[in-house]
């Protein structure tokens, strides 16, 4: 679903006018409240995000250039808005500390194809799986997997070290496997 805002409602927004931001409210809650959830662990937290991050877009809205791609753009604001939220949030987050010593293991990306889980299981599913995981280590896999950050910017935007937010990627992916195994087995049985 690709979001294509009429320039008549962009054009209201930009003039204060309530119907408009209503309707580009409206216009944009599905596609936000996609992103939203990758980051939070329930619904509420998630509207709240949309609520923050379509206050932004509203604030920034006279920033936004025609020939952009409006999604591309909406869904910057909201990922930042969720890391904003992060940090905000941080005595929630949990603290790895790695030695200098520490070696990450290499993970097989061979062992399990997210293909083929996605394959048996719905998405809604993967979901609840991903919002099972912990805060910091669920926020890394979105960053890097979802939005395709490298993790030297995961590091700076969430305050932590490159090893840390390699090492998050791996327990992410690692319980994630877990699940996926252990989801298999209890539907063949």
């Amino acid at each position: 679903m690709q979001i294509i805002v009429d320039h008549n409602i962009i054009e209201g927004c930009l003039k204060g006018n309530r119907l408009s931001q209503q309707q580009l409210y409206k216009h944009c809650f599905d596609f936000l409240i996609r992103i939203c959830r990758r980051y939070v662990s329930n619904n509420d937290d998630a509207v709240d995000l949309i609520n923050q991050s379509f206050l932004k877009i509203l604030n920034n809205l006279a920033t936004f250039r025609k020939n952009e791609n409006f999604e591309a753009w909406i869904s910057t604001i909201a990922v930042h808005t969720a890391i904003d939220h992060i940090r905000k949030n941080k005595r929630y987050r949990e603290r790895v500390a790695l030695s200098d010593d520490y070696k990450i293991e290499l993970f097989d990306y061979n062992q399990i194809s997210m293909n083929v889980a996605a394959d048996k299981m719905m998405a809604d599913d993967i979901m609840k799986m991903i919002q099972q995981l912990p805060i910091l280590t669920r926020e890394v896999l979105n960053l890097n997997v979802i939005e395709g950050y490298h993790h030297k910017e995961i590091g700076e935007m969430l305050g932590i070290s490159e090893e840390a937010s390699r090492w998050h990627l791996h327990k992410a992916r690692q319980i994630l496997k877990e699940k996926l195994l252990v989801n298999k087995k209890v539907k063949v049985a």
